[in-house]
């Protein structure tokens, strides 16, 4: 699958661009063997390709679970878009809920589309809370 060595190559140039220096790949490759497998393959290419960068992999239950516990042990991470937004809605929780927490889509050639906030209230609205 092509975009999944595109999603992790851009995930390895920008840990090499802000000095990052690990990346943790999230899956479900024990289940969703065939799509997650790809994955994962796909991403221990391209990290190949930057030994400067630490590359590990971690289940997506489990890293939902330790980013709770210590989000600090996370710097990069890259997983199908699915798992993206599962986990960006429970890191969201973190810190509030989703009506605080931006969200940006990156794209080719520098392209990017922002949102100020991750969803919306619209049954709080007019409500003063």
């Amino acid at each position: 699958d092509p975009s999944s060595g595109i999603n992790a190559e851009y995930a390895f140039k920008y840990a090499v661009d802000n000095g990052r220096s690990n990346i943790v790949a999230l899956h479900k490759a024990n289940i969703m063997k065939m799509s997650d497998g790809t994955f994962l393959e796909e991403c221990r290419k391209v990290a190949e390709k930057y030994p400067e960068i630490k590359y590990r992999e971690m289940y997506l239950d489990s890293a939902c679970l330790k980013i709770v516990k210590d989000p600090s042990q996370f710097d990069v991470m890259v997983m199908p878009n699915l798992y993206g937004d599962i986990f960006s809605d429970l890191t969201a929780g973190l810190i509030g809920g989703l009506g605080l927490a931006p969200s940006g889509n990156m794209g080719k050639d520098g392209i990017a589309i922002y949102e100020a906030v991750h969803g919306t209230a619209d049954d709080l609205t007019a409500q003063n809370k």
